[in-house]
């Protein structure tokens, strides 16, 4: 059986047991009667969905490929939005918000865990308290079982 996305519009297979799946292509949860070929319910706000995957990425510099970014190491971003969950299962960040480069275009950026708990030492745990305060780019550093990430932190 074949369905389309209510958000997207993206063909969905679904299994005969299959109540609810989510869309491959955009992560929105379809739900669906075994009667019906069509979305029975919207659990997703279409906004925060929107808002979450389409908005364009602050892209950090890569030592491993060799490329730049919109910033380098050493860089200051100041936060716009609260950072939070992503609605969008795409997204492999497990904190996201909003930031403002020094030439004032705004970006979303994807937090890690110890990029959070860095500024959780002079910020706070709350990301609400981070709005309007900067945050540096520290570059990518070996983290936890020496995988490789970019790092975050508050110059003091």
């Amino acid at each position: 059986m074949a369905n389309n996305c209510w958000f997207c519009e993206a063909a969905i297979s679904w299994e005969m047991a299959e109540l609810i799946k989510n869309c491959p292509n955009c992560g929105c949860e379809n739900n669906q009667d075994s009667k019906d070929t069509q979305p029975m319910e919207v659990k997703l706000i279409p906004d925060k969905v929107r808002e979450s995957q389409f908005s364009p990425f602050l892209k950090l510099p890569n030592l491993v490929s060799g490329t730049e970014g919109d910033i380098k190491k050493g860089d200051s971003v100041e936060v716009v939005v609260e950072f939070d969950a992503p609605t969008n299962p795409k997204l492999k960040s497990p904190l996201i918000g909003k930031v403002k480069l020094m030439n004032g275009e705004e970006k979303t950026l994807g937090l890690n865990w110890t990029s959070y708990y860095e500024i959780c030492k002079v910020y706070g745990q709350d990301t609400k308290d981070w709005v309007g305060k900067e945050i540096t780019y520290g570059g990518m550093k070996t983290m936890g079982r020496g995988a490789a990430g970019h790092s975050w932190i508050v110059k003091k």
